[in-house]
């Protein structure tokens, strides 16, 4: 009489089945690399995903400890060899955690994370002017000068008493440059992506798409800068499922 018993772990079966494991785990690395990178908004919108499969490993981790304890005790047979494997787990444990603290500590001062990037700065009582082509640069007057200048690619200017933003191209010691404005209330704002990458606001009138940038006073006072991740999130803190 046969039985249909699973194919152990060193057999052809059995190895097909690691290899399948392994290359579903590198095609989602790939995956979430190129999401991640490439189309961060679709990565956004799918974010709840991530946060089932997390709580999910969270919620394994207790009985999963537990069990195996179980079984490692029952397997001992001798009750009286669990001083010394209790010793020994303790020891081991120690020695693994202070040799896991020791490289983290020498990681981070080696290769500090974070070193160069700044928060941006805010500076409600700055007055500013717009001027430029299409009204897209800021100059800031009474003498006052940015804290830094190698805010571009990935930072955002903010008009704050106008609740504007737009993307950094340029920056010097008293002015600002960016690609184009948006309002900061985008509530009903569609995005067309432009030939060069760029994302472009416009609002849906009566069929047809018009260009949402706003008109800007010429003065005015209030100006900060921040991330551009930060205001590509702001006012998506309370957004639920």
């Amino acid at each position: 009489m046969s039985t249909d018993r699973p194919p152990p772990a060193d057999s052809p079966g059995g190895n097909r089945g690691h290899a399948r494991l392994l290359y579903g785990i590198m095609a989602a690395i790939v995956i979430g690399t190129v999401v991640g990178g490439f189309l961060p908004g679709i990565a956004l919108d799918f974010s709840i995903l991530g946060d089932l499969f997390l709580n999910a490993l969270m919620m394994i981790v207790v009985p999963l400890v537990i069990l195996s304890m179980i079984v490692g005790i029952t397997a001992l047979g001798d009750i009286r060899d669990l001083g010394s494997i209790g010793r020994r787990t303790i020891v081991y444990y120690l020695m693994t955690t202070g040799i896991a603290v020791l490289i983290g500590l020498v990681l981070v001062n080696v290769i500090r994370p974070g070193a160069g990037i700044s928060a941006g700065e805010d500076h409600p009582d700055y007055p500013y002017s717009v001027g430029g082509d299409g009204g897209r640069t800021v100059i800031l007057g009474g003498g006052r000068t940015w804290e830094k200048t190698r805010y571009t690619g990935d930072y955002t200017l903010i008009l704050k008493d106008q609740r504007v933003r737009g993307g950094i191209e340029a920056i010097s010691e008293r002015s600002a440059t960016v690609g184009f404005w948006e309002s900061l209330d985008s509530e009903g704002t569609i995005y067309v992506t432009a030939d060069d990458g760029t994302r472009l606001p416009f609002r849906r009138i009566g069929g047809e798409l018009v260009s949402a940038e706003p008109e800007l006073r010429p003065s005015g006072t209030g100006v900060q800068i921040e991330p551009a991740p930060v205001g590509r999130l702001r006012g998506k803190e309370e957004r639920g499922v």
